[in-house]
């Protein structure tokens, strides 16, 4: 089976890491009480530094700078008024849906598609819909849902037990899920690491004129580490 035809959905706001974490100090400084100064000296200490991320992309129209939202539906600096899984769920949806869209205004309906995520689900998702609507049901739909960063390597595996062409598509809304009440390195590291983004890419038997042939795919769960990272569904 071959890998092709790979596409990215760019979001529409994009920072220099450097100016990422100087907003993530101000806000944290707003929310916590605290000196933006201050957080920003611990934010270039303990998070991912200009060297080793250039820029991040964004869905939310607070990293544009403005320190408004655009009617989104959800807003991070402003979260006592604006709260919960139900307005995230719904920016998600609604945002998905549109890269779905714009994904396939030029690219060919597959046999399957699956949809990978971590960070927003509904039903009917935005996979299914576009299915139903722009496809009447022809293209088949899975969902890899919840795996985190390692969630393209099971989705590969579905994609070898299918026949005809697959589509693997990936929409990761990670700023969604920002806590800025929880003061800890961890959520540094966290917050300073993940954005925004989606890509979708075409696996099929038949060699294309560009790709990647796979050779093998694998995933393993070494034993006894099973507490070295969790991820349980919380409020953020």
């Amino acid at each position: 089976m071959y890998i092709s035809d790979l596409k990215t959905i760019k979001p529409p706001y994009s920072l220099a890491q450097e100016d990422s974490l100087a907003w993530l100090a101000r806000a944290w400084a707003q929310k916590q009480g605290r000196i933006p100064g201050d957080l920003k000296k611990l934010f270039s200490r303990v998070g991912c530094s200009p060297e080793q991320i250039g820029r991040r992309s964004f869905y939310l129209s607070e990293f544009n700078f403005n320190g408004e939202s655009e009617g989104e539906g959800w807003n991070i600096l402003n979260l006592e008024k604006n709260h919960g899984h139900e307005a995230r769920t719904e920016f998600y949806s609604k945002t998905t849906e549109n890269i779905f869209a714009q994904a396939y205004e030029d690219r060919t309906a597959p046999d399957h598609l699956i949809h990978v995520t971590c960070t927003g689900y509904s039903s009917p998702s935005p996979a299914q819909k576009i299915s139903s609507y722009k496809w009447q049901g022809q293209t088949q739909v899975l969902h890899a849902y919840h795996m985190g960063c390692y969630a393209a390597v099971p989705a590969i595996r579905m994609a070898q037990g299918l026949k005809g062409s697959i589509d693997i598509f990936h929409t990761e809304l990670c700023t969604l899920h920002i806590n800025l009440f929880e003061e800890s390195l961890e959520q540094m590291v966290i917050q300073s690491l993940f954005a925004d983004g989606a890509a979708v890419y075409r696996l099929n038997s038949e060699k294309p004129p560009e790709g990647f042939e796979i050779l093998e795919a694998r995933e393993r769960i070494l034993p006894n580490t099973d507490d070295a990272m969790r991820w349980l569904c919380s409020d953020f």
